[in-house]
């Protein structure tokens, strides 16, 4: 019961649970009140007085009339009112000047005097009532009882407050009142180790109003999946008053973010590196669904889509795909894949479903093209229509939230928020056209040498088919790939970067537009590679000499498109906003220049390894950031080895011949080989040295060399990570 029980001795147990002072305040109204207002008269008052003074447990027992305790009410408000908004404070004071307490009354912790179902009590209640408890003690409780879920409001853990043994359980399920309370399943266990976990807690201000910031601007774009007003105003009246947000979205949201969050925020909160951060905050945000936290299924697709983002290790059980898998399989048994205009929801609920569900889609491809597994939607399986700008949130953050800082232009600007909803309506689109490349291009195969038995690693893999006689079906997919980029509207077109793109919080806009055509030139490689390029060593194209020729242009003409907008991406110092789908799109076209460097023409090999050294140095900023990046590193150090590849030499013998063999000209990055090896930090550190320096002596004109005997590691990995 929360009821004050000071009369059972200082301090109360509520002012105890919440680590609070405890005021035995004084009424201003005379003393003689407080017998008047007994109904049991001296001889009880005496016996209660002194049941009081045995039942303190001090050495030297509080004297409830004690005027060295007397304090004005507004005192008693400043110490025990949490810090809030002055509205709190001014309706606290109210409350407490109309309390009509007679004689010595305790004042209470705030929270509990703010709630609808708190009832104050007198002193000459509680007396009376201590001195008839002495032969009924269970007047003590209240009659009627009070209602724990009124009482508690925003943090209702009353479902399991009866159960408490241990005071600090009760601090461990306080959750801030814009947080919508612990759901009643959770066990005491779960709690303790929840909160032992830091899965309870959330980050100082600082730190989450930055993370939510760098979510506004680098993740909100291109996986519109919240409603972002409403989970802003949420968080900044931080009273619930504006409706409550999930612990668990709010998690994979500052997850998200610590990707693009300047590194300084993450280094005073703590956290060595942005990876560190990132894998803190991903396992917080793993340990809540591990424990069925969130039961709404629409919040857990949108977290799980967040989720997608977290790569560690290659061949992971519970990779990218996985989650992605999850948040698909949840999405349908709500019907998110339906044409919610079929519904009778609420229009705004229609828009929110829309867009989420096309998430879904777009993520679902982009994980393919990256990790070459199938897709696991089928695009004769919904119905969605396709997003338009009316679908999205088009306007300005109220002007009351100061939640985001000034410089956070998005969130205030109508145009920048057209152009992004535009550039995100044509990566739909494109996505539409990645699946049809993938049909018609590539089938689910086992990896050559794998045992089928094999059930320790993933072995079904996207690869080109072996039958190449689907010349007209690639001739059609070309074709639509070349409409929709003769399509794009204004807003979508690319344009050369300049130092203008990137003022007035405007390289959100720059990184979104040049990501969006770097995964069209990306498809249009993965289009044509098969065409030119064997699987293996000892496969002979099919395709006619013609064919594969204009092919190799397309392959080529893409490399070099990506090499271009990457390096405007790294000159501007933007190439850090990328998400993992920039190892995606950057390290096919690096495979492709290590190709070009065997070309008879002494111009396209400079070009080839001009353009693999800009796209290197991007690739250097990424492992900052992603995992994946370190694993790609260790992809080309093993490439170069095997095909004794010197970036500084002007015609490297044998490049194609041993690059056929290690990449497979697959849609991501290469077949699995024999024998493979995880990489080790070490290695990982050591491909990175290795390649630096060859860039290095390169600048310097001095000579280096990567040749000896072919490594031991995987030139050939599943990157998990490089999706999307």
């Amino acid at each position: 019961k929360v009821r004050c029980d000071v009369v059972e001795g200082a301090p109360c147990g509520n002012c105890r649970w919440d680590n609070v002072e405890c005021i035995v305040q004084e009424s201003r109204r005379r003393k003689k009140n407080i017998f008047a207002a007994s109904s049991i008269g001296g001889t009880a008052l005496a016996t209660s007085a002194e049941a009081l003074r045995a039942k303190t447990p001090s050495a030297n027992p509080i004297n409830i009339t004690s005027a060295d305790l007397r304090r004005p009410s507004e005192e008693a408000i400043t110490i025990s009112t949490p810090v809030g908004n002055g509205n709190d404070a001014r309706s606290a004071g109210t409350l407490l000047d109309h309390t009509p307490l007679d004689g010595h009354g305790h004042v209470p912790h705030l929270i509990y005097q703010q709630r609808p179902g708190f009832r104050p009590e007198n002193s000459a209640e509680l007396l009376s009532k201590l001195g008839d408890s002495i032969n009924n003690p269970r007047l003590l409780c209240p009659d009627p009882p009070l209602n724990p879920n009124n009482l508690f409001g925003d943090i209702r853990t009353a479902q399991f407050l009866s159960s408490l043994e241990e005071p600090d359980l009760f601090l461990y399920s306080q959750l801030p009142a814009f947080v919508k309370p612990l759901p009643g399943r959770l066990t005491s266990d779960d709690i303790k180790y929840l909160h032992a976990k830091g899965a309870l807690s959330l980050p100082e201000l600082g730190l989450q109003n930055a993370l939510l910031q760098a979510y506004v601007e680098f993740v909100h774009p291109y996986m519109p999946l919240i409603e972002l007003h409403d989970f802003l105003n949420a968080i900044h009246s931080r009273d619930g008053l504006c409706g409550q947000i999930s612990l668990f979205l709010y998690h994979a949201v500052m997850f998200a973010a610590t990707a693009f969050v300047d590194i300084r925020h993450l280094q005073e909160a703590g956290y060595p590196t942005r990876k560190a951060a990132r894998k803190f905050y991903f396992a917080k945000t793993r340990l809540l669904y591990d424990f069925d936290y969130e039961s709404d299924r629409l919040v857990l697709v949108q977290a799980l889509l967040l989720m997608t983002y977290w790569y560690e290790t290659p061949d992971d059980q519970k990779d990218t795909w996985h989650w992605m898998g999850v948040a698909i399989s949840l999405a349908h048994t709500i019907g998110l894949h339906r044409n919610p205009g079929n519904t009778n929801m609420a229009p705004r609920k229609q828009k929110l479903w829309k867009r989420i569900w096309w998430s879904c889609f777009m993520r679902d491809r982009l994980v393919a093209l990256g990790m070459r597994r199938p897709t696991r939607i089928k695009d004769e399986d919904f119905d969605v229509p396709m997003l338009v700008e009316s679908d999205f949130e088009l306007e300005a953050l109220s002007d009351e939230n100061q939640l985001l800082s000034a410089d956070c232009a998005l969130v205030r600007d109508l145009g920048m928020q057209r152009e992004l909803a535009e550039l995100c309506i044509q990566k739909a689109k494109l996505c539409v056209l990645i699946s049809r490349m993938l049909k018609a291009q590539y089938s689910v195969l086992i990896r050559d040498a794998t045992k089928p038995e094999n059930t320790t690693n993933s072995t079904m893999m996207l690869f080109p088919n072996k039958t190449l006689d689907n010349l007209d079906s690639v001739n059609v997919v070309d074709a639509e790939l070349t409409g929709w980029l003769e399509a794009l509207p204004a807003a979508a077109q690319y344009r050369p970067l300049t130092p203008l793109d990137i003022q007035q919080g405007r390289s959100t806009v720059a990184v979104q537009r040049s990501l969006l055509h770097m995964v069209y030139y990306t498809t249009v490689s993965a289009l044509h590679r098969p065409q030119f390029l064997p699987a293996s060593p000892f496969q002979i194209p099919t395709a006619s000499r013609q064919v594969q020729e204009m092919s190799r242009l397309r392959v080529r003409e893409s490399a070099a498109r990506i090499t271009h907008m990457a390096s405007e991406l790294h000159h501007l110092r933007l190439e850090r906003f990328l998400p993992t789908t920039g190892v995606t799109v950057i390290l096919p076209a690096m495979i492709i220049h290590l190709l070009e460097m065997k070309n008879p023409v002494m111009e396209v090999r400079a070009t080839a390894t001009k353009g693999f050294r800009q796209l290197l140095r991007v690739m250097e900023k990424l492992r900052d950031i992603y995992s994946a990046a370190d694993f790609a590193t260790v992809f080309l150090d093993a490439a170069l080895r095997k095909a004794a590849i010197d970036l500084n030499q002007p015609n490297p013998l044998g490049a194609a011949e041993a690059l056929s063999a290690v990449m497979a000209n697959g849609v991501g990055l290469g077949r699995q080989q024999r024998q493979q090896q995880q990489p080790t930090q070490q290695q990982q550190q050591q491909s990175k040295r290795q390649l630096f320096q060859q860039r290095q002596n390169h600048h310097y004109g001095q000579k280096a060399s990567l040749r000896g005997k072919p490594a031991t590691i995987a030139p050939a990995l599943n990157l998990a990570g490089a999706a999307a």
